[in-house]
């Protein structure tokens, strides 16, 4: 069995991430700050503060870079003393320098805020890196805050809630420990704001989201130990390469069928999933994206990308994927003759390979329009729902970059001809033929799909099969003692589900597996994946 590891897995319940990279991230080594609005196949982002503080002279309390504003003037009782410019934990090539909180006793806090601010931006991205050196005892904030100064959000190490996972506060939630386990090293905090919500990520992952109405822009970095909530004994963080970016967001999307070039059949109002997706028919989908930068935005080329279930990394469409472009009835890399999405300013390509034709120019805070077609294959999983967003690319297709944000995401469930859903509302016994749709158990040509019913399978007979076998957040199947379920085809685990194999001689055979959420084997029970077996953690 090849058994693979890969990013992500036991994430906070709200767990998205915003790419499919490792959950431990290497670094960026350099940060271009320029608009890359002409550079085709690249992200066209708008930098409106940077610091990696190589500028600033070492030993200087607060830091000095030129035109950054570290203070703790205007703080009140947040800061005691300011953070300093070290030569100590940057990794970064080429750099050397980071800001230092050495954290301080019980009354003290040191830090470091920008007064005045580079806000307020309201649709855009903030980002800063921490280093985490795994000390105990430990508060210490990584914070944005907004104009104003009644908006914040925070993620934490806060040893005295929770001494082994990463914690995040804000004006609007309290003290709340996530599930991402704290660990040695360099993280990455970002905080993406478009026209809807406000959404905090760790390393990637979705930590927490609210209304804008309880945030109103983001104004400035707040970052160290506080007075108000410091302890005896608290010890030091490093914070660098912090930058704050305009960029563009994915605002709507709709389904249609490939019925005709300009005017599809709609399978679904604007920003709503559909469902019944099948693998092999081409489903057109129009993607709607903003320009949230103050300058227009030309030149990039598009691709699209997809995560199965909510806990799955970001792949790349393809052969060999469980989705690919297909050829529709547009004519690839055509100018779009008709806009069907709501507000949409100007009418972009038709998009049936990859990468897209370069963009047309978006004026600041107009919105494009991609026609993209696109189809399920023969791998994509019965049952699973599908979520799909647009990316930048470079000129052959790889992938470069994410939007700046994603507000909306296209949502698509898949089924087969032959699904045979768990609908049981009481009983758990996997041969009982009214527990299934189909009014039996799965045979071998059929795909399980345990997404509803009240009640959790249990295997409960040696000779269990089906073609593939989806488990959805929420649902776990068990395993009695001496019983065995052979998937001639894929097992999935998506974020949230559950497989345990925690009886004697309870045996699971398949030919691949992806587990996005927990599979469990104790006693003498076994697996066997002939193919390959993919754990995101």
């Amino acid at each position: 069995m090849n058994h693979e590891k890969s990013g992500k897995a036991d994430v906070h319940p709200t767990g998205q991430g915003r790419n499919g990279r490792p959950f431990q991230e290497l670094r960026a080594a350099l940060f271009a700050i320029s608009i890359l609005s002409g550079a085709a196949g690249f992200c066209a982002e708008e930098v409106i503060f940077f610091d990696d503080f190589e500028s600033a002279t070492l030993g200087s309390s607060p830091p000095n870079s030129p035109g950054k504003n570290w203070t703790i003037t205007g703080a009140e009782g947040w800061f005691t003393a300011p953070g300093t410019t070290v030569n100590t934990q940057n990794r970064t090539p080429g750099g050397s320098k980071s800001m230092y909180s050495p954290g301080g006793g019980a009354g003290q806090g040191i830090g470091a805020w920008n007064n005045p601010g580079w806000g307020p931006v309201t649709n855009g991205r903030a980002e800063i890196w921490f280093y985490d050196d795994m000390a105990s005892p430990k508060h210490q904030f990584i914070s944005v805050d907004n104009a104003a100064g009644n908006n914040w959000l925070a993620i934490m190490v806060r040893t005295s809630t929770s001494a082994n996972t990463y914690c995040y506060r804000g004006s609007m939630v309290g003290t709340t420990a996530t599930n991402i386990d704290r660990s040695l090293g360099w993280h990455k905090v970002e905080w993406v704001r478009d026209t809807n919500n406000t959404s905090m990520y760790l390393d990637g992952v979705l930590v927490y989201s609210t209304s804008n109405s309880n945030f109103s822009d983001f104004s400035d970095f707040d970052l160290g130990s506080w007075y108000w909530d410091s302890v005896a004994g608290n010890t030091g963080m490093w914070f660098d390469d912090a930058k704050v970016v305009r960029g563009q967001n994915q605002s709507r999307y709709r389904w249609y069928q490939n019925n005709s070039a300009e005017s599809p059949t709609p399978l679904a109002a604007e920003n709503t999933a559909i469902t019944g997706a099948l693998a092999g028919t081409v489903y057109r989908l129009r993607v709607q994206i903003q320009n949230d930068m103050s300058v227009p935005w030309s030149g990039s080329r598009l691709a699209l990308r997809y995560r199965l279930g909510t806990g799955g990394p970001w792949l790349d469409f393809g052969p060999a994927a469980d989705w690919n472009y297909a050829n529709g009835m547009g004519t690839d890399r055509a100018q779009v003759a008709n806009a069907l999405l709501t507000n949409t300013n100007v009418r972009q390509h038709f998009v049936e390979t990859v990468p897209s034709a370069t963009s047309l120019s978006v004026p600041s805070g107009q919105r494009g329009e991609w026609d993209f077609a696109i189809t399920p294959t023969a791998s994509s999983m019965p049952g699973a729902t599908y979520y799909v967003k647009a990316v930048f690319v470079d000129d052959s297709g790889n992938y470069v970059s994410d939007l700046a944000s994603c507000p909306v995401l296209a949502q698509a469930a898949v089924t087969s001809g032959s699904v045979n859903v768990w609908i049981s509302g009481g009983n758990t016994n996997w041969d009982r033929n009214q527990n299934w749709s189909l009014n039996h158990p799965p045979t071998a040509t059929e795909d399980a799909v345990i997404s509803t019913g009240t009640a959790s399978p249990n295997v409960n007979i040696a000779n269990a099969v089906c073609r593939n076998l989806f488990v959805a957040s929420g649902r776990t199947v068990t395993f009695g003692a001496n019983t065995a379920l052979n998937v001639s085809g894929r097992v999935l685990i998506d974020s949230g589900g559950a497989i345990t194999q925690a009886n004697a001689s309870g045996n699971l055979s398949c030919s691949s597996m992806d587990v996005y959420g927990t599979h469990t084997i104790s006693s003498t029970g076994t697996v066997t994946v002939t193919g390959t077996s993919t754990v995101y953690y």
